[in-house]
C-alpha cells in the first residue's frame, strides 16, 4: 500500500516518501520538521552568527531548485516554486501543460 498515493498526509512544503508499510514527510528545502505545525520556514539568521557583518544576500532561485516548467519565487531565507501559467503540476518535480 502506498500511502502517498491515498491521502496527503504530509501538508504544505513537504514531500511524502512511501516507505515498507508506513510513509516519511521530509521537508522542501529552506523548511525544517515542527512536530505540531509540519513544515514550517527556517529563519537562518536566528542562533549563532549566520548573519554576521559581513552578510550577503542569497538568492536561492540561482540553483535553479523548480522542476521543469515551474518558475522560482526568491523569498527571505528561502524560495517557493509554482508552475508556469496553463501547467499543472508538482512544481518541485514536474509541471506539464
Amino acid at each position: 500500500v502506498n500511502e502517498c498515493e491515498e491521502s496527503s498526509p504530509c501538508g504544505a512544503e513537504s514531500e511524502c516518501v512511501n516507505t515498507e508499510g508506513s510513509y516519511e514527510c521530509r521537508c522542501h528545502v529552506g523548511y525544517r520538521m515542527d512536530p505540531a505545525h509540519g513544515c514550517v520556514d527556517v529563519n537562518e539568521c536566528i542562533g549563532g552568527d549566520a548573519c554576521a557583518a559581513n552578510a550577503r544576500y542569497v538568492n536561492e532561485c540561482e540553483r535553479n531548485p523548480c522542476g521543469e516548467n515551474a518558475e522560482c519565487i526568491d523569498t527571505v531565507g528561502s524560495f517557493a516554486c509554482s508552475c508556469k501559467t496553463d501547467y499543472t503540476g508538482d512544481p518541485f518535480k514536474e509541471c506539464s501543460g
